[in-house]
Order: structure tokens, then sequence, then C-alpha cells
């Protein structure tokens, strides 16, 4: 489960996202979710939008919560024909980049 990762593995991960984004030349923010949904760990890199870490909580919200990647979400509800607002939960998106770890 998300909520036993150590924190250590999530701050390696947070940073090779943080590197990727600069090389790619990207305001980058990181979040983890526990499996039920809540916030574990949280953080955007220095001068980036309060709106992308927004974001990367609703991404890490949802997967940890439909249980898949977002992208994976997004498509399923376009195949089922169906949206957001169909779930009831204003928190989920389908924003890609959110990812279950597993």
């Amino acid at each position: 489960m998300i909520n036993r990762v150590p924190r250590e593995r999530i701050e390696r991960a947070a940073q090779a996202v943080f590197e990727e984004g600069r090389r790619d030349g990207r305001d980058m923010a990181f979040a983890v979710a526990d499996e039920a949904g809540g916030l574990v760990y949280g953080v955007r890199d220095h001068n980036t939008a309060t709106r992308v870490l927004t974001h990367a909580i609703r991404k890490a919200y949802t997967s940890a919560i439909m249980r898949r990647d977002t992208i994976t979400f997004r498509d399923q509800d376009k195949e089922m024909e169906k949206t957001l607002a169909d779930w009831g939960d204003l928190n989920l998106t389908h924003l890609v980049g959110g990812v279950v770890v597993k």
C-alpha cells in the first residue's frame, strides 16, 4: 500500500521527478496519497505555481482511490461514455500523470 512506502523512497522519487523537469524546463510538483486518498507527501519546485501542486495532489488522489493510473481511468471512462461528474467526487481528475505505486 502507498502509505507504507518509506519516506526516503518517496523523497528519492520526488527528486528524480524534479531533476527530469529541470532538464525539460518544466515546473514540477510531486504528491503521494495513501490507499484512502489521504495526502502523504506533497511538494512543488521553487517558483512553481500553486495550481501545479493542486493538480499533482488530485492525480495522486485519483490513482489511489480508483486503483489505476489516471490515463487508464480517463480512457476507461471515455470507453464507457462516463464523465467525472458520474463519479460524484470533485477531487477526481482525468489529467495524465497519476500512477499507482505497488
